[in-house]
């Protein structure tokens, strides 16, 4: 299975006036998430999942993401507010080979680390609008206790994944 971690792009500051869920993307946000949004469906080729965190900003990505690839985003609670386990579960749960995620820092780099059998060493530094491409093994929707472990295949940078889009 291919497990791709894809984070939401630039967004609207954090204000007291405005609930955090509801931040949406700037427009030099929605152009250059475009852009690696589209980097990133010619990298991966076909994927069969788009998960995204429902707050407003990563569904924007989504969309974008959906735009690029033809494939149609499914929101999951735990990608805005679950912990990881709750998060490979709905990945489980969703029983395809190649899903995309889209969230938000630090979540998705912990999944990657975790996933890679590293803890909390850091090494994956997730920058607005770039993805992470794991491998992983061991996934069985039927056991919920099977933790999967994953390779690192790719750490896309956002402006890798721009050229790649233009």
């Amino acid at each position: 299975m291919r497990l791709i971690l894809f984070r939401h792009g630039i967004a609207e500051e954090r204000r007291p006036d405005l609930d955090d869920a509801d931040r949406r993307l700037t427009p030099e946000g929605i152009g250059r998430t475009g852009l690696a949004a589209r980097g990133l469906a010619s990298y991966l080729g076909e994927i069969d999942a788009i998960l995204t965190s429902p707050k407003r900003r990563a569904v924007q990505t989504a969309d974008l993401l959906s735009e690029a690839t033809g494939v149609a985003h499914q929101t999951s609670k735990p990608l805005a507010s679950g912990t990881i386990n709750q998060v490979l579960s709905a990945v489980k749960q969703c029983g395809q080979s190649s899903v995309v995620l889209v969230g938000h820092e630090p979540q998705l780099s912990m999944i990657g680390e975790r996933l890679c059998g590293v803890g909390a060493a850091s090494f994956i530094e997730l920058k607005k609008a770039g993805a992470v491409v794991l491998r992983l093994s061991r996934v069985d929707p039927a056991n919920p206790r099977n933790t999967p472990s994953a390779s690192l295949e790719a750490l896309l940078p956002p402006r890798v994944l721009r050229a790649m889009g233009a």
